[in-house]
């Protein structure tokens, strides 16, 4: 068990402290909401999810949450619990508790760095818009999945991690993000995905927003839908096949794709023709690489970047070949 007197919370709201914060024991009533979740973590509290939208079982969920905790508990709080309960058998699967309680809680930017040496499921799920999660732990699936707000991913993480983003939605990548073929990362979004780490198919299903990527990755929004838009910038397998969306090939992929159904293709020559393109591609990229070693630098740059302001600098850049 590891030591919860010896950890110290680091950057858990705005600024990171000048002191290091130490652990703040959670309440009486914040631990017994907890382990009424822990007694009730596991599918059938989502069993909805087959027969309803995303947003019924987001609702059935924060419903369940916010009936037994009243309160707004600090970020210390929500993070000391998973200390204080780390060898419970359910404590993988208290990412959609946490995430319910950040949203409701005063501080809009959320570091979890919380080393239980257990990968945390489900964290980041639904985040409310207007908050950012900043993630430097492997953690399970469903990171940022179904999310309004944003997501920066520091570490490995697992199936789903940035699905059904809504069009607010943004989830950068630094870290490695594998599938065991449940579903895929990106799957069904429709906000802003940027991988500049490792992904396996990424955006493999039903994909209705914009994929920037500057990273590695196996397959492309694969069956992507018309409002799709797909930039490879950097290593990938097959780009595209079967989509219905944008494929711009700033970097060609190492295989062909079925690209006969696309709205637009640009490949790698005609990509290269445009200066401007280029150069926008270019500086964003940049912008994206300061983040890497620096999360308040990756802030910066989420704060000013989403889906429609993508798509409104591509089409003023491309001009008549935008469609």
């Amino acid at each position: 068990m590891r030591s919860e007197m010896g950890y110290r919370f680091k950057g858990a709201g705005h600024e990171e402290p000048e002191g290091k914060r130490k652990y703040v024991p959670p309440s009486q009533k914040l631990k017994q909401a907890f382990e009424n979740w822990l007694r009730t973590a596991d599918d059938s509290v989502y069993d909805d999810h087959n027969t309803y939208h995303k947003e019924d079982v987001a609702r059935k969920v924060t419903e369940f949450i916010i009936g037994m905790v009243k309160s707004k508990p600090t970020i210390e709080e929500l993070h000391s619990l998973l200390y204080h309960y780390q060898d419970h058998a359910n404590i993988k699967r208290t990412g959609a508790f946490l995430t319910t309680l950040y949203n409701r809680a005063e501080d809009k930017i959320i570091v979890f760095d919380v080393d239980i040496g257990k990968k945390i499921k489900e964290l980041g799920w639904n985040l409310a818009k207007g908050k950012i999660l900043v993630n430097k732990m492997p953690v399970g699936h469903d990171l940022g999945s179904d999310s309004k707000g944003i997501v920066i991913n520091y570490a490995d993480a697992g199936d789903m991690a940035g699905a059904g983003l809504y069009d607010t939605g943004v989830l950068i990548n630094y870290g490695k993000i594998s599938t065991n073929n449940i579903a895929s990362p990106g799957n069904s979004s429709e906000g802003l995905w940027v991988n500049a780490g490792e992904v396996s198919n990424l955006g493999d299903r039903e994909l209705n927003g914009p994929i920037i990527n500057f990273g590695k990755a196996d397959n492309i929004g694969n069956d992507a839908y018309d409002e799709s838009t797909i930039i490879n910038a950097g290593e990938c397998e097959a780009l595209g096949d079967k989509t219905g969306g944008r494929v711009l090939m700033i970097k060609k992929p190492a295989k062909d794709a079925d690209l006969s159904s696309a709205r637009l293709v640009l490949d790698e020559r005609r990509c290269a023709e445009n200066p401007a393109l280029v150069k926008y591609i270019n500086n964003l990229r940049n912008r994206v690489e300061a983040g890497r070693t620096d999360y308040k630098e990756a802030i910066n740059l989420v704060k000013r970047l989403t889906r429609k302001k993508i798509e409104k600098d591509l089409e003023r850049i491309l001009g008549d070949e935008w469609c």
